[in-house]
């Protein structure tokens, strides 16, 4: 992209995943628009949407993606923009809360190997090819051990590394299942005695 002309409508159109008529809607502020942005006129009389039409539409494209019409979306966007909130701001909430969503994504997707793992032929190399992608598997067994040295060799930001790894509902169960139930808790139990004498 030549950074002085600016996105064409069909690039819009893929980067936001906005239909042309949307955008068109969008810049339009006449019968049927909303009056959301207004791009520049570019060569042959084109518009050239720069980086703040491309991030309005983005957040737009959102709102809809929501359930809001587009004049819905709009009103929302310009009512927390009233309340003093730039387009950036807005961009990183939303980002924030994709990063939460694809958290809890995975969560229940790690949830659903390990069962499918309990289920395989070799039940413990499944699992434990599972677990070892998020904690050290050497970590696990000295922490279920009567006496467990390693727990007490880790430092201060390890421990609190692993205990906020099982919080994680999906890899609490990927452990239970391979270790057995309760183990998680277990650990847990023995990670806070350890960061208590830490």
């Amino acid at each position: 992209m030549d950074k002085r002309k600016g996105w064409t409508i069909s690039q819009v159109e893929r980067l936001v995943d906005l239909s042309r008529r949307d955008i068109q809607r969008c810049c339009y502020a006449g019968k049927g628009g909303i009056g959301a942005l207004s791009p520049a006129d570019g060569t042959w009389g084109r518009r050239a949407y720069d980086r703040n039409d491309v991030a309005r539409l983005y957040l737009l494209a959102a709102q809809k993606s929501r359930g809001l019409s587009l004049p819905e979306a709009k009103r929302e966007l310009d009512r927390l923009t009233d309340a003093g909130r730039a387009d950036d701001d807005l961009l990183q909430d939303y980002a924030d809360r994709l990063a939460e969503k694809i958290e809890e994504l995975q969560s229940k997707l790690l949830g659903a190997r390990a069962l499918l793992a309990s289920a395989a032929d070799d039940v413990g190399s499944a699992l434990a090819a599972l677990i070892s992608e998020r904690v050290s598997l050497d970590l696990i067994p000295a922490f279920l051990a009567d006496d467990p040295a390693t727990a007490t060799e880790l430092n201060k930001p390890q421990l609190e590394d692993i205990a906020r790894e099982l919080e994680d509902p999906g890899l609490a169960l990927a452990i239970d299942l391979w270790a057995g139930p309760g183990a998680t808790d277990q650990i847990r139990t023995r990670i806070e005695t350890a960061l208590a004498s830490a």
